[in-house]
């Protein structure tokens, strides 16, 4: 029974890490060349949806460096420190 859930808690925490890496990658696109994915476009909808409310509290104690948010690199390595903590569960 708890390796079935720690398998689940596992696994979505290794979604959560493709839907920031597909943020990260969608938002390169977006510098590079603007107007090549729309921001209306219903997977990036469903991206930022899903990785907007565990991004905004980290954006908020992190100092602003310019244009260059490092939030989603914070949540990487929150979510890394996670995974490792249940993996010696």
């Amino acid at each position: 029974m708890i390796d079935a859930v720690i398998t689940t808690i596992s696994i979505c925490l290794d979604l959560i890490s493709l839907a920031i890496l597909f943020r990260i990658i969608l938002s390169w696109i977006g510098v590079i060349s603007p107007g090549l994915i729309s921001p209306s476009h219903p997977i990036v909808s469903v991206i930022v949806q899903v990785t907007e409310p565990l991004l905004r509290p980290i954006r908020r104690a992190l100092p602003q460096m310019g244009t260059v948010d490092f939030s989603p690199l914070v949540l990487m390595f929150v979510i890394i420190a996670l995974n490792q903590i249940i993996a010696r569960v």
